[in-house]
């Protein structure tokens, strides 16, 4: 997103994004610096970790409902915090889920669902908590763990059990991994897995498509209007690019749900709403090659 100077406002022409960074000359003579992303719907603002995971509304009330005293607790420390307050309640209330079920855990849902945002947050949340966390993804048709897994996985052992007290107890939880995309193992591959934490000590959070026998379901991302307008709401922030809310209905139903294809497909109407072949061609504009 693009950001400007208050003086500068009224004395720049807005320029789109291009091929090159773009420097804008004021009425003064100066310049003014544009970098060439600023979609809004890029993947540098769209990517796991960058934007938070939007509980449904209902999901908070059924919190509220069904353990008061926990609520409390978790609005209170959200509003000291001043984080997301919605976001934060659900975190912190999943992280309880989760240590209740032995820290052994999969998180649900279907392509483009929010499974990665929602594994990025909760690992900022353990992390907060003071555990030691491990984060793997998985990408496409990989059906065993690479070895750059084995290598690193290893390490982060070494290191955790270094800083462990010499008397701690072979029970005691030493870290936790969480693995992106866990159904693309081979089932052989996911019960060797599953065996190593167990017998490492390792507690497990995982993301999968469908469920995985024997794990307990934490929760399944069910990716709906208000998340998606909520997550547009998020990016656009202070920047004048209008959606329409019947349009972006009409998207889910098309995209299968898919809200990762919706934002790629945002990004593309974005361009095409701001490069405008006019403004590329005015006087005031100079272009520099990246």
């Amino acid at each position: 997103m693009i950001k400007t100077s208050p003086e500068c406002d009224d004395n720049v022409l807005p320029v789109p994004s291009g091929d090159s960074d773009v420097c804008a000359v004021q009425k003064d003579g100066s310049s003014l610096f544009i970098p060439h992303d600023r979609n809004p719907f890029s993947v540098n603002y769209t990517q796991p970790g960058s934007i938070p995971f939007f509980f449904e509304s209902s999901f908070i009330q059924s919190i509220k409902k069904e353990y008061p005293g926990d609520y409390q607790n978790y609005f209170r420390r959200s509003f000291l915090n001043g984080e997301h307050l919605r976001t934060s309640i659900g975190l912190e209330f999943l992280a309880d889920q989760f240590q209740r079920d032995n820290f052994s855990a999969q998180i649900n849902g279907v392509h483009g669902s929010g499974k990665s945002t929602l594994l990025n947050a909760l690992e900022r949340t353990l992390k907060n908590r003071g555990f030691h966390v491990f984060f793997w993804t998985l990408h496409d048709q990989q059906r065993q763990l690479p070895d750059g897994f084995w290598n690193k996985i290893h390490r982060f052992l070494k290191d955790v059990t270094s800083t462990q007290p010499a008397d701690s107890s072979k029970k005691t939880l030493v870290g936790i991994v969480i693995l992106d995309g866990f159904e693309q193992l081979s089932c052989a591959n996911q019960w060797f897995f599953r065996l190593f934490c167990r017998v490492s000590r390792l507690g497990i959070l995982l993301s999968s498509h469908q469920v995985c026998f024997g794990i307990p379901v934490l929760f399944k991302t069910t990716p709906t209007c208000e998340t998606l307008q909520r997550i547009v709401r998020y990016l656009l922030d202070d920047v004048e690019f209008c959606y329409d809310g019947l349009n972006l209905k009409q998207k889910m139903v098309a995209s299968h749900q898919n809200i990762r294809d919706i934002l790629f497909e945002l990004y593309d109407e974005y361009e095409n709403h701001h490069v405008v072949e006019e403004h590329l061609n005015h006087p005031l504009i100079r272009r520099f090659p990246r």
